[in-house]
């Protein structure tokens, strides 16, 4: 068999590919007598009819059962052959397939992109470490105390104000260019729901403090914004909206009191007040200096992705892609709100997160890639360490997880996560890596300081 590589790019291939005549007269020659065997014949019995008519018969359904068996059997052979790592499947674009003559076949396919990391030298990265305050720890002890807070209803008849607790049965629409109201019989783009808003609260949005400050409970109040940058779903960015809100009740947290006896009641065993602050600040430091690590690694992947040039399969990007847009809809579902009832323009989220998708997947092939020129292996000491390490986190006997990891066929992604931490350790060892301390406030997408019972 004849095979031609044409390099498209380097993720892009085409195969012309060229089954012998030898091949191809066997297999027809095969099928038709398959076909005298059984196939009926008018005016013979079955098997008696001369081979002449079975071709003139039956030409056509024989070429297609000489094409199923033929053309994946070449496909497969000449995937072999190039010893390129296909991804997806191949896609036929041509094929000549005539009894007495050679297959002639013309494949497209999709391959991981072939490059070399070599040495680290260069490498500099600052690892920004969040500086772990006292502020961040009486924010993890307050959000404990409102954890277990009592909410209490407000009995005097007045205006809502900063730390109540007001239950809204909120709608929204989304207007369009130029209107002033949603149209009479609009759906509403958020479906009518229940929802507490603490007022005054910082995580709470402004245009939410703002209106339904000082409503009394039964009023209903309209009011409108335009998003900006604020934390709202994507569709809601940029837009119009007119919400329409009633004050169903107010109640009033009642935190409990502060002292050694509410410390001994949280998980963690606590000794006393002192014991958790010293607790909380050993595990903050530890969290800060986890995503400082994360954020330098990702730094110097990326320095690595643009000496490398790494070009990226469309299957992988579109891959990826899909996988945070199904992440998004379940996000949807879990808010309470039908994502295909939400008017979402779909493909213009998937083209926004599409340069993301492709920085994820560069990284990725760049890690692996660090992998293979340094033959990193993970022992099977590395791997039963990790499996016991699940086991603990779920509570569950090892032999237990390994048995179900082995049959979910997911030890391979076990020593594939591993071994790139090894990959990862390779490369901060090389890279000249600055230490620096940073206030909470410039470090770069901070995530809420947890509580002590998390």
């Amino acid at each position: 068999m004849k095979v031609e590589i044409s390099h498209t790019s380097s993720v892009k291939k085409e195969f012309a590919i060229e089954v012998p005549v030898e091949r191809v007269t066997q297999t027809f020659n095969m099928m038709y007598a398959q076909f005298s065997k059984t196939a009926p014949v008018p005016g013979f019995r079955p098997g008696k009819a001369p081979v002449s008519m079975v071709r003139t018969r039956y030409g056509g359904e024989v070429r297609d059962r000489v094409m199923r068996m033929l053309l994946p059997e070449a496909i497969y052979a000449a995937i072999e052959e190039s010893k390129l790592k296909v991804i997806g499947e191949p896609s036929v674009d041509d094929v000549l397939l005539n009894d007495g003559l050679p297959m002639k076949v013309k494949v497209s396919v999709e391959v991981l992109p072939e490059f070399q990391v070599g040495d680290f030298s260069g490498l500099k990265a600052v690892k920004k470490v969040r500086e772990v305050t006292d502020e961040t720890i009486d924010t993890a002890i307050n959000g404990a105390l409102e954890a277990q807070a009592n909410l209490t209803p407000v009995e005097e008849e007045r205006p809502s104000e900063d730390g109540d607790v007001a239950e809204i049965k909120l709608s929204g629409y989304i207007l369009p260019e130029g209107a002033d109201a949603p149209a009479e019989d609009a759906i509403p783009d958020i479906p009518e729901h229940s929802e507490d808003v603490e007022l005054g609260k910082p995580t709470v949005l402004a245009v939410f403090n703002e209106n339904l400050k000082g409503m009394r409970v039964g009023e209903t109040k309209v009011f409108e914004t335009t998003f900006g940058e604020e934390r709202v779903p994507e569709d809601l960015k940029g837009k119009r909206v007119s919400f329409k809100a009633t004050l169903e009740s107010l109640r009033r947290k009642e935190l409990p009191e502060l002292n050694d006896d509410f410390v001994k009641g949280l998980p963690g065993d606590f000794a006393d007040l002192a014991d958790l602050k010293t607790k909380l600040r050993e595990r903050f430091e530890k969290e800060a200096d986890r995503e400082a690590t994360d954020r330098t690694d990702t730094e110097l992947l990326d320095q690595l992705v643009e000496r490398a040039n790494v070009e990226v399969p469309d299957l992988l990007v579109r891959e990826r892609i899909n996988e945070r847009l199904r992440e998004m809809a379940m996000n949807f579902y879990e808010q309470g709100i039908d994502p295909r009832a939400a008017q979402l323009d779909w493909q213009s989220l998937g083209d926004s997160i599409r340069p993301a998708a492709i920085r994820d997947i560069q990284r990725s092939l760049v890690l692996e890639q660090i992998g293979e020129e340094a033959s990193i292996e993970v022992a099977e000491s590395d791997v039963e360490r990790e499996i016991e390490l699940l086991a603990k986190q779920a509570n569950q006997p090892a032999a237990a997880v390994k048995a179900r990891l082995t049959s979910e066929k997911r030890l391979d992604s076990i020593r594939g996560v591993l071994r790139n931490q090894k990959a990862l350790q390779l490369l901060r060892e090389a890279a000249h890596i600055d230490t620096e301390v940073v206030s909470p406030s410039t470090t770069a997408q901070e995530p809420p300081a947890s509580s002590p019972s998390e």
